[in-house]
């Protein structure tokens, strides 16, 4: 009986292997053809292009005809506005009060006559006809100390056309790239899609429910595509200067979009943060951005960093957590475990160092004498377990990247502000995630470089996005001369007020 059993067995598994065998050499081989017997051919789908999107309510899709069009009426809001709503005086009532309140509009606070010009801005020449009248309105956010209010302002400007050189005279100033919303409300909506990562639609919702505006998502949509592109060159200047200094941390992590899985790298110091999409986690990209560092890059043990030709430091606080992996999955083995009490000794007293005199190398050096203690105590071991022996390879494999921050200024042990900058991401990835492309994500990116760069340097980022400059240097100066001059006048005054 047993015997009957196993061959029963046995039969089924190389049946299963034949089904398995015929559909790889299908798939490997498109022009292969299926034999006889088998019923169908196989459908073949590459890994890639499964779709990954996955929503709470799937859209309800049926062969049968009239199942879409009746699951199509059984929706809430249709129900609600179309059939509820017939036979229900308060839903009525409800409707028409929404429909007033989303007809509000703001009333035009100011109306700005613009001087026309008298020449063509590109050559010159002096205007002989009538200039062309438009009248526009800039819907835009009134800041104050005690919020913000919206407004409306009626531009009254003319517009020449040149019939020498073809070129028209510029829209005012205030209307950027003559869209009818003005720099404050996109700086607005920006903030609070980067920053305090709400969504667009809610952004949306915001804005036309509080200040009374009719837009949709798509305006709130462009005021992003247009600031990534603005401050596109702000971040290849934070990136450019960041090569220039002594030390960058570099992490990665994923992020999923609609059909795959793609990657986002950070660079950071302690005062810049750059992002930077990638379609994968080949080192291609760290190589373009930073191959002509010449400081310190702090890292983890990711091969990728390691091509690059400058001083490394490994982050010890992933080792330290593998070591201590190791000992969990080890818990019996000696050798493993006197391996990372010796490990635990060295890094504890160079912490205590580090906790009194800072990251400064002049008292860090004198740990070197320790490490190479370290070493010398782990390679006496005599016949050690294979884990051991496995740990002593890593770790003397990397012994010139894991202390190098003895023997420079400025330089942690650890890898945790570019894990500080993957927080800040990943915070806004919970908001985009599955529902962006890669266009979209790298406009995502740039802005939040933006936004993290000017918290790194102690400046607001809103009020970065409304002084409309695209330096964080020239806008941090502004901003520290504009508090100079204000503590100088209040010492003034009060000089004043004490002599009268």
């Amino acid at each position: 009986m047993a015997k009957e059993k196993l061959i029963a067995y046995n039969l089924e598994d190389c049946a299963a292997l034949e089904l398995v065998t015929r559909a790889v050499a299908q798939a490997c081989r498109q022009d292969l053809r299926p034999s006889s017997e088998a019923p169908q051919s196989l459908e073949i789908v590459v890994a890639d292009n499964l779709d990954s999107k996955v929503s709470l309510w799937p859209r309800f899709k049926s062969s049968i005809d009239g199942f879409e069009s009746i699951n199509k009426a059984a929706r809430w809001d249709y129900q609600r506005d179309t059939i509820y709503i017939r036979s229900d005086s308060k839903l009525k009532r409800a409707k028409r009060k929404g429909t007033r309140r989303a007809k509000r509009t703001i009333r035009i606070s100011k109306v700005v006559v613009c001087e026309p010009l008298r020449a063509c801005p590109r050559c010159q020449r002096k205007a002989t006809q009538t200039f062309r009248k438009i009248t526009k309105c800039l819907h835009d956010l009134r800041f104050s100390r005690s919020g913000a209010t919206g407004c409306i302002v009626k531009y009254q400007f003319q517009v020449f056309w040149c019939p020498v050189c073809r070129a028209f005279s510029p829209w005012p100033k205030e209307f950027s790239d003559r869209t009818t919303y003005g720099r404050n409300i996109a700086a607005f909506s920006i903030f609070e899609i980067i920053e305090l990562c709400v969504s667009q639609r809610s952004v949306t919702q915001t804005l036309n429910r509080l200040f009374g505006f009719q837009m949709n998502e798509n305006v709130v949509c462009r005021f992003k595509e247009r600031g990534a592109e603005y401050y596109r060159e702000t971040r290849k200047n934070i990136l450019a200067e960041m090569v220039k200094g002594n030390l960058i941390h570099a992490d990665e992590t994923r992020i999923r979009l609609h059909a795959k899985t793609a990657y986002v790298w950070v660079f950071a110091t302690f005062r810049e943060v750059v992002y930077f999409y990638s379609e994968t986690r080949e080192g291609s990209l760290v190589q373009s951005a930073l191959g002509e560092f010449k400081g310190v890059l702090v890292s983890d043990f990711y091969a990728a960093y390691d091509s690059l030709p400058c001083p490394q430091q490994k982050c010890l606080l992933h080792l330290m957590r593998d070591l201590n992996d190791a000992v969990l999955d080890n818990p019996y083995d000696e050798d493993v475990k006197g391996i990372v009490t010796a490990f635990a000794e060295l890094l504890h007293g160079i912490v205590k160092t580090i906790d009194r005199w800072g990251l400064k190398s002049r008292f860090l050096r004198k740990h070197l004498v320790d490490v190479a203690r370290f070493y010398k105590q782990i390679s006496k071991t005599g016949r050690s377990s294979a884990a051991a022996s496995k740990w002593k390879d890593r770790l003397e494999k990397d012994r010139a990247k894991l202390f190098t921050f003895l023997s420079h200024d400025g330089v942690p042990w650890n890898n945790n502000n570019a894990e500080h900058a993957i927080k800040a991401f990943a915070r806004l990835r919970r908001a985009i995630e599955g529902l962006s492309t890669p266009t979209g994500i790298e406009e995502y990116l740039i802005l939040l470089s933006v936004c993290q760069t000017c918290k790194y340097s102690g400046l607001d980022f809103l009020d970065f996005l409304r002084s409309g400059e695209t330096d964080i240097v020239t806008f941090a100066a502004r901003q520290w001369n504009r508090r100079v001059h204000t503590v100088e006048r209040k010492s003034n005054l009060g000089g004043g007020e004490l002599n009268s």
